[in-house]
C-alpha cells in the first residue's frame, strides 16, 4: 500500500524553490571563487578553518536533501532544517569574539573619521545584520517545517468531525 502524503501547502513550497536556490547559490559561489583564483593567481584566498570548510558543503546539502523532504511532506525535513538552523548559528557565535575584537566592526585599520573607515564599519555592521536575519529566516523555516510535518499536521482529517464548529 502506498503512502499518502498530505497537499503541500504553497508556503512549503516556496520554501522548497527557497531552499533549492540556496544550493544553486552555493554552487555558483564555489565556480565564482574557483575562477577568480585562476584568472587572478596573486589574489590568494583567506585562510578557513576545517570548521568552515565542512560547513559551507554540509549547508547546501543539508538545504537539497531538506527541499527533497518538505516537497514529500515528511518529517525529516524538520530535523534537516534544524540542524542547517544550528549550523548557521554555531558559525555566527564562533565568530563573534573575531568580529568585536580590535580589529572587527569598531575600529578597521584606517585613520579614524575618515570616510573610508566609516563606510568600512557600515558595511561590516550591514553584514552583521544581514547574517542575522539569514539565521532568522533559517529559524523561521525550521519552525515552519515542524508545525507542518508534526503527527498532528499529517494526521488524515475527518470532514465531517469539524462541520458544526
Amino acid at each position: 500500500m502506498a503512502q499518502v502524503h498530505p497537499k503541500r501547502p504553497v508556503l512549503a513550497t516556496l520554501v522548497c524553490i527557497w531552499e533549492v536556490v540556496v544550493v544553486v547559490l552555493a554552487i555558483a559561489g564555489y565556480i565564482f571563487l574557483k575562477h577568480m583564483l585562476s584568472a587572478h593567481p596573486s589574489a590568494r584566498p583567506h585562510p578557513t578553518t576545517l570548521l568552515r570548510s565542512i560547513s559551507s558543503w554540509v549547508s547546501p546539502i543539508l538545504a537539497a536533501a531538506a527541499a527533497i523532504t518538505l516537497w514529500q511532506m515528511r518529517r525529516s525535513a524538520f530535523f534537516l532544517l534544524a540542524a542547517r538552523f544550528a549550523i548557521s548559528l554555531l558559525w555566527f557565535l564562533v565568530g563573534l569574539p573575531r568580529l568585536f575584537s580590535q580589529h572587527g566592526l569598531a575600529s578597521p585599520p584606517l585613520p579614524h573619521g575618515s570616510p573610508l573607515a566609516n563606510t568600512l564599519v557600515v558595511i561590516r555592521w550591514g553584514a552583521v545584520l544581514f547574517t542575522i536575519t539569514g539565521i532568522a529566516l533559517n529559524a523561521f523555516i525550521a519552525w515552519y517545517a515542524y508545525e507542518i510535518t508534526s503527527a498532528k499536521a499529517l494526521s488524515p482529517r475527518d470532514p465531517e468531525a469539524n462541520a458544526y464548529i
